[in-house]
């Protein structure tokens, strides 16, 4: 049974996170104002043989519902599957983890991931596409001043997010982002040298 925090006629959503597991269970809480729908989020990451879930309930907005989201740049890929409603606790249940399709489909990107303890970025280094990933990304990901570059293939969806789909935490800025829809490669100067944080530390 749910304690519920505060009441009123707002929305009541479920919150709790779990950082290192596909489930959790929470307390209810009353949503203010600008947040109008409860959420429930599965992000999953993999990193060479690492591989990290997270669950989140909470409240948000529209902006937060982002359905079939994947990333994958050099030896890094991220998939968000949201599950988004309107009717008090209706966050309960959780969104189905997405199934990796490795179908190549004819897309092909620049390809890296680079942080403080990896390779810088080989401009020439490319990756080809699979599944619903037909569109070439690049950004970066700044966490408490340090800086880690992602180019590679990602969904509409994660495009559309301008990367902020891989990376909702509010400690996490998504900047320089740009992107294209053909294999024509990304300007490759868009960022300062990655002086760093550990790839292990914001990641898993």
């Amino acid at each position: 049974m749910f304690k519920t925090l505060v009441t009123g006629n707002s929305l009541i959503c479920e919150k709790c996170t779990n950082l290192h597991g596909p489930s959790c269970t929470g307390v209810s809480i009353t949503c203010d104002a600008s947040k109008s729908v409860c959420i429930a989020t599965l992000k999953e990451t993999f990193m060479e043989n690492h591989k990290r879930q997270i669950f989140e309930k909470a409240c948000g907005t529209t902006e937060d519902c982002w359905n079939n989201s994947s990333m994958t740049a050099g030896k890094f890929r991220v998939s968000v599957n949201t599950l988004c409603c309107t009717s008090d606790l209706c966050n309960n249940g959780k969104p189905k983890w997405l199934s990796v399709n490795s179908t190549l489909n004819g897309q092909t990107c620049p390809s890296c991931f680079y942080s403080v303890n990896s390779d810088p970025c080989d401009d020439e280094e490319t990756i080809s596409c699979s599944g619903l990933e037909t569109e070439c990304v690049q950004f970066a990901v700044v966490k408490k001043g340090f800086l880690t570059e992602l180019r590679g293939c990602a969904t509409e969806q994660m495009s559309n997010s301008r990367g902020k789909a891989a990376f909702p935490e509010k400690s996490v800025h998504v900047i320089n982002f740009s992107k294209s829809n053909s294999s024509i490669r990304l300007q490759c100067s868009l960022f300062l040298p990655a002086i760093g944080f550990l790839l292990l530390k914001l990641f898993f």
